[in-house]
């Protein structure tokens, strides 16, 4: 803080559950003496280790019951929770947490493969301790070799399927935070630490069946349960020495925050429906020695996040609201109530999708006269990698999103497997800035909520959209070593997700593909040793400071691309107030 103490940072302690437990009988292992200034939670996580000797995490290991003893152990070592609090003088700290720490290894000597699989789901919801029995733990998950995931692991949701299973409980708790490491180095401390000698990847296997999907027909499928690791407001750290991979589009992480506070519109067809406003969502931190490999998705931000609202005009004139609808995400890496996300590989980074939205959370009432909407969630992106960045999408609806690639960002080539299209770059109030050593080329720059309502929403009230783009929203693209392409891919991006649309219409205004070519208000694009090809409509939004720069060192190019369209720049000077708004 600007007084010197800090503020809103949190810090974790980890020490063998053994060690914390000796203090009730003076040992000396762990000592809290001084004062750690501006946490607003401390956590000490006494971990108990458990060798894997089967290769797989069986159901008698994830039951919630005395009877398991990794269970049994942890509910132990809570018992003393409060004795062991004040033993270390933080009895009158409300910030301290006292938690207990689960930690699997695999190895070749425990089970002879040294690899870890979860083949049945591990709900963690009723893995609850302490006096109140609200106090979750940190899981830990390393493997010398591989870890797959055919199976959930989740907290923060009553159950993994059915009932219960993406809607957020309506009694706010903490949740499970995870550590994930394939490839593990066992002489390390850290326990994300990995032996890059010995490649080994995290997996989130392929779905695969009825219960897979999400629809049956035209109707909702009441036993769907795609192969989700997902947490509350927790964090989910991921390690390997090898890859991380996303099987397929029914594989997914994110993190899911707890239920707000806000008026929800009634649950009509077309509403929100009864959802809740996420919020306080945790951190998600990926990094990998090998490549980061995602998986193609026919969805966009806007099939999972759900928006309400009808201008005065209209004969149903309403307040303006949006939230996330996680029974219908499928697309990749999201901190879905805000927090966080970095994504490191070593290699490329390929079909990757990574969202951060916000929360549009209605404060005033549910007619237009009364509509305030409290804008929520959001926080930073970082995406590195060694290697290209190639395809996938990129959502920051508040906040930063910084993509660099030690040599291209472009596109996986459709006769190589892939969409044929570049990154697609979504913000609202944010600041964007991609960077490749290489080529840069991006297929999309947009602002999800200027587009169509997502197919699972259902039909239903005003087809509602406007600008999320705040004053100073930029995006900023370079290319050290060769060209900047901006080519004309809205039809490919149509083709790509329209599925997951209303009317398959990616945009409010049919066939018209106008809203794709809405920029935010800053747009910086250099080519330090290249040329800048701009083979599109660009058009700005109006905003007092809005700028745009283009900087090569060869020439600027503005031309008909790939769609046969003419190239146009277009910096507005329309009244910003003019434009469709929340508000």
């Amino acid at each position: 803080g600007a007084d010197g103490t800090g503020a809103g940072g949190t810090v974790l302690l980890r020490l063998p559950s053994a060690t914390v437990t000796a203090v009730l009988n003076g040992g000396s292992g762990v000592a809290l003496n001084g004062s750690i200034v501006g946490s607003t939670r401390t956590t000490l996580e006494g971990f108990s280790v458990y060798q894997n000797t089967t290769g797989a995490i069986s159901a008698t290991d994830t039951l919630a019951d005395p009877s398991n003893p990794i269970y049994a152990a942890a509910l132990g070592f809570m018992s003393n929770a409060g004795a062991i609090t004040s033993a270390l003088g933080q009895a009158g700290n409300s910030a301290f947490v006292l938690a207990p720490g689960v930690e699997i290894d695999a190895t070749t000597q425990s089970n002879g493969t040294g690899t870890l699989q979860l083949d049945s789901p591990w709900n963690l919801y009723n893995w609850r301790f302490g006096a109140n029995n609200n106090i979750p733990g940190v899981l830990t998950l390393r493997a010398q070799n591989g870890i797959t995931f055919n199976a959930s692991l989740s907290d923060g949701f009553a159950a993994t399927s059915g009932v219960g299973a993406f809607t957020l409980p309506v009694q706010a708790s903490d949740s499970w935070s995870y550590r994930i490491a394939a490839g593990a180095d066992f002489a390390a401390a850290n326990p994300l630490a990995v032996n890059a000698a010995n490649p080994a990847d995290v997996t989130i296997g392929a779905c695969a069946g009825t219960a897979c999907k999400i629809n049956i027909a035209t109707s909702p499928n009441a036993s769907y349960a795609p192969i989700m690791v997902r947490t509350g407001d927790g964090f989910i750290d991921v390690g390997a020495s090898g890859n991380f991979v996303l099987a397929n589009q029914e594989s997914v992480l994110y993190t899911a925050g707890v239920a707000g506070s806000g008026i929800t519109p009634p649950g009509r067809a077309g509403s929100l429906q009864g959802r809740a406003y996420p919020t306080d969502g945790g951190d998600i931190q990926i990094s990998v020695a090998g490549d980061v490999i995602g998986a193609p998705t026919n969805q966009f931000v806007n099939a999972w996040l759900w928006r309400v609202g009808a201008p005065a005009n209209s004969p149903t004139g309403s307040a303006t609201a949006w939230t996330v609808d996680f029974r219908s995400f499928q697309q990749g890496v999201g901190a879905l109530a805000g927090g966080n996300v970095s994504v490191t590989a070593g290699g490329d980074i390929s079909d990757l999708s990574v969202s951060i939205p916000t929360i549009g959370v209605q404060v005033g009432g549910t007619t237009l006269a009364a509509n305030s909407v409290q804008v929520d969630g959001g926080g930073n992106l970082s995406v590195a990698a060694g290697g290209s960045i190639l395809g996938g999408s990129y959502y920051v609806g508040r906040g930063s999103a910084n993509l660099q690639a030690g040599a291209d960002v472009g596109a996986i080539a459709a006769s190589a497997g892939g969409t044929g299209l570049a990154p697609i770059i979504g913000l609202g109030d944010a600041t964007v800035a991609v960077t490749a050593r290489g080529d840069a080329a991006l297929a999309e720059i947009l602002n999800p909520t200027l587009l169509g309502r997502g197919t699972l929403q259902g039909v239903g009230g005003a087809n509602v959209y406007f600008s999320t783009y705040g004053a100073t929203s930029s995006v900023s693209l370079m290319a050290v070593g060769g060209n900047v392409v901006l080519d004309d891919n809205n039809a490919g991006f149509q083709n790509a997700v329209s599925g997951s649309f209303i009317g398959g219409n990616v945009t409010v205004l049919g066939n018209s593909l106008a809203a794709l070519d809405v920029l935010p208000p800053t747009l910086n694009v250099y080519a330090l040793n290249g040329n800048i090809d701009i083979l599109r409509t660009l058009a700005l939004s109006p905003a007092a400071g809005g700028n745009l720069q283009l900087f090569a060192n060869q020439n600027v190019i503005a031309a008909a691309g790939s769609s046969g369209n003419p190239a146009q720049l277009i910096v507005s000077d329309a009244n910003p107030g003019q434009l469709p708004s929340p508000a």
